[in-house]
């Protein structure tokens, strides 16, 4: 397993190259919120992740009441200018639990938005979801089971099965986590570094690395 974080703009840095010397590998970026709202950090966060090793992904905090197409149009419109080959996929934040709506149209209301991420990003997106979201707002619908799961579940083992997954592909462990010197969210990704590279679009990562060599030259933190 490798480390990583997540940051919205609850999260600050004095200075990013310190993730250099952090053995974590990647990081997401929260970007959007509903149809209009861009996260006032992600720009800060990006351009001070993007000159580190860490591979980055972006992710969308999904407002059940809002249209799904709306939505998905505006955080894709909103991350392409910072997509690129070493991207890692688009993420679906899935745990508004505002939402009245009936099971079956929250349902197709969320296929509909994973649907058009990936027609917009040409990227199959992750869901970022928990157990009680699913169960409790979704009846435990197995019908995001074909998109990669971001298990949140601040106990000693990831919340899984549930929701048709057998097991998560990342896994938030804490909301406490201090591995880049900083409060943030930690994070786990299930494979090695050949694995979470073949997520993005490149064969090598950004300074044209292998994944072995990557590893080794970034003191990465294997676990």
């Amino acid at each position: 397993m490798l480390t990583g974080i997540d940051l919205s703009h609850w999260n600050s840095f004095a200075d990013y190259s310190v993730l250099n010397s952090s053995g974590l590998s990647f990081a997401f970026i929260k970007a959007t919120q509903g149809t209009g709202i861009v996260d006032p950090a992600m720009e800060k966060h990006y351009n001070g992740i993007s000159p580190t090793h860490l591979l980055t992904g972006f992710y969308h905090f999904y407002i059940v009441a809002s249209d799904p197409t709306a939505q998905a149009q505006h955080f894709c419109d909103t991350i392409k200018p910072n997509m690129d080959a070493f991207s890692l996929p688009p993420v679906l934040d899935l745990e508004d639990e505002t939402t009245t709506i009936p099971v079956a149209t929250l349902v197709a209301n969320v296929q509909t938005f994973l649907a058009k991420v990936q027609e917009l990003s040409g990227c199959t997106p992750i869901v970022y979801t928990g157990r009680g979201f699913m169960q409790g707002k979704m009846a435990n619908s197995n019908a995001l089971a074909n998109y990669p799961l971001w298990d949140a579940c601040y106990e000693k083992n990831p919340a899984t099965p549930y929701g048709g997954w057998a097991a998560p592909k990342i896994w938030q462990y804490t909301d406490k986590s201090t591995n880049s010197g900083q409060p943030t969210d930690g994070d786990l990704w299930y494979g090695d570094a050949a694995d979470m590279l073949s997520f993005t679009q490149s064969t090598t990562f950004k300074d044209g690395s292998s994944p072995a060599d990557w590893t080794t030259n970034n003191n990465i933190k294997v676990l």
